[in-house]
């Protein structure tokens, strides 16, 4: 688990590898469960690392259902991370 907190993304989150799928607005994309998602060659989008990455807070970002980067939105999150 990584936490970080400020006003902008740490360099641990730009430094990802690229297959990693990333919004507009450089956040990964994550699918309900908060697995972090790989984007295709066929443009689809699987989890990365067989469904074991996943990602919260503020650098995650679900495409389907955005959220704002409240600290709300976090605590919620985390506990549906607890609970998979």
């Amino acid at each position: 688990m990584v936490w970080s907190t400020g006003l902008k993304q740490v360099p641990l989150i730009e430094s990802l590898p690229s297959e990693i799928a990333r919004h507009r607005n450089h956040r990964v994309m994550i699918d309900d469960k908060l697995q972090i998602l790989r984007k295709e060659k066929d443009l689809t989008y699987t989890p990365y690392g067989s469904g074991s990455v996943f990602a919260l807070g503020d650098c995650a970002g679900d495409e389907k259902v955005p959220l704002p980067a409240l600290a709300q939105v976090n605590q919620t999150h985390c506990s549906i991370l607890c609970y998979l």
